[in-house]
């Protein structure tokens, strides 16, 4: 990924990465990203389910993703345990 340049929170257009971030109050950063056929089929069946655009998806998969790195480092492990109702179900990070 490369930086390309950072955007003010007044600056709006039809390109979703020129809208405003209403979660965090700041400006937005573009960054140039390069992915697998088999990610940009995850991000399109992930917006067909949700609504989401590619940009929100992206927002929120960093998110996670941070999120799922905190629980590991607290837990000492490399796998998270899910539990769903009728099981358990292990992650791996990679």
């Amino acid at each position: 990924m490369s930086v390309q340049h950072t955007m003010s929170e007044d600056t709006q257009g039809d390109d979703d990465s020129r809208v405003p971030d209403k979660g965090a109050g700041g400006s937005l950063t573009r960054v140039t990203a390069n992915f697998t056929p088999r990610a940009m089929k995850a991000i399109d069946r992930i917006s067909t389910k949700t609504g989401d655009s590619k940009t929100d998806i992206l927002n929120k998969s960093v998110m996670m993703y941070e999120a799922f790195l905190e629980l590991l480092e607290r837990s000492d492990s490399e796998t998270l345990t899910v539990k769903l109702k009728d099981r358990e179900v292990d992650l791996w990070l990679f």
